[in-house]
């Protein structure tokens, strides 16, 4: 009679799931055809820890945008670990501030104001040039002409800096090798830059990363090895998604599902590197907006011409539900009418779910966890 009844109940709950499943996909296609968009350019899928919930075109080649990240994050992690910093080279001579750039892409003028006030504590000696060589990164510019520009004005404007009215900001075409006191600026570690990247989906930093980490060719072996995957199924040129990217649906939920492993692995919250919508600031803050809770749920938005596409993990009562959601369009004017689609159709599965909410408080002090060291 047990057997009986308990064969029962599994029927049922299979019975019900396969309901589950057909509900989500006649609300993606309806969707789809409400807002006059292509089907055959769309693709979601949605899966919980065991196996596929409901999925649509999972398996074709897709444009992820900034969706790319995340497998730029989960990539870092693997090839330089956690606890990796950017290092900018720093050399003091009489008064001139010698910049060794170290490719760290997130230098901004918190971290210059810091070491111009390490430096003056130091040496008693206001700066009057400061000058940079290749490699250097400042408030997210990177070309000699725009990073001048910028340090001037920075600088200009930081009427409480200990530096010469007078100065001068140059570059040079090599690094300084000559004398003076040496100066080590470490960024803060790559679990903090992530999610930095993460909130504000800046650019240039996940394409400085994904080539820090190794580029494209040991991007591809390491989702050969990680994967079991080929060029057939993804291939990345840039770590931001601005260009060259494609993947599937099904394969972006298999990265998120191991990021989430390797932060736990490595002792850090999901929630300290993934953004939480209407939470965190940035990109983020203003979507899902049609779901009155979002603490039980971290994502990564991505959008570029012709595709607009969200990614990300639902935490309910029932366990992880992770999500895609690849929304393409043939003209820019639907650009708009896509992300509302992408996004209603992320609010109408999700509230279906009971979540259960991260104790959370936004937090991420890029600039709070630097840390300048005197090698001489």
């Amino acid at each position: 009679m047990k057997k009986y009844i308990i064969v029962i109940f599994l029927s049922l709950f299979v019975f019900a799931d396969t309901i589950h499943a057909s509900t989500i996909l006649s609300t993606f296609t309806s969707l789809v055809k409400q807002n006059n968009l292509p089907l055959s350019k769309q693709s979601f899928c949605i899966r919980n820890q065991s196996a596929a919930v409901a999925s649509y075109n999972s398996t074709a080649r897709l444009i992820p945008a900034s969706v790319s990240k995340l497998y730029t994050f989960d990539f870092a992690l693997a090839e330089l670990g956690p606890d990796f910093r950017y290092t900018t080279e720093l050399i003091v001579n009489d008064d001139t501030l010698y910049i060794n750039g170290g490719g760290d892409p997130h230098f901004v003028i918190e971290n210059l104001r810091s070491l111009i006030e390490t430096i003056h504590n130091d040496q008693q000696t206001p700066l009057k040039h400061f000058v940079f060589s290749p490699n250097f990164y400042f408030n997210w510019q990177k070309t000699p002409d725009s990073i001048t520009s910028s340090m001037i004005t920075s600088l200009g404007e930081d009427s409480g800096a200990p530096i010469d009215s007078g100065f001068t900001v140059t570059d040079t075409s090599v690094p300084y090798t000559g004398t003076g006191t040496h100066y080590e600026f470490q960024s803060a570690p790559l679990s903090i830059l992530i999610k930095q990247i993460n909130n504000y989906s800046t650019n240039i930093s996940a394409d400085v990363l994904f080539a820090r980490a190794g580029g494209p060719t040991v991007f591809s072996n390491y989702m050969n090895k990680t994967y079991s995957v080929t060029s057939r199924t993804v291939s990345f040129g840039t770590g931001s998604g601005l260009d060259q990217n494609y993947t599937t649906c099904d394969l972006t939920l298999r990265v998120i599902q191991h990021l989430e492993k390797t932060v736990a692995h490595l002792h850090i919250a999901i929630t300290d590197i993934m953004s939480m919508p209407q939470v965190d600031p940035g990109v983020l803050q203003k979507t899902l907006l049609a779901l009155a809770d979002t603490h039980g749920i971290v994502a990564k938005s991505g959008y570029v011409d012709y595709h607009h596409n969200y990614a990300g993990i639902v935490y309910t009562n029932k366990g992880p539900v992770y999500f895609a959601v690849f929304g393409g369009f043939n003209k820019l004017s639907d650009g708009p009418k896509t992300e509302q689609f992408v996004e209603k159709f992320i609010s109408t599965f999700a509230a279906a779910y009971t979540q259960v909410p991260f104790a959370y408080v936004p937090h991420n002090d890029v600039t709070g966890n630097t840390r300048i060291i005197k090698l001489n």
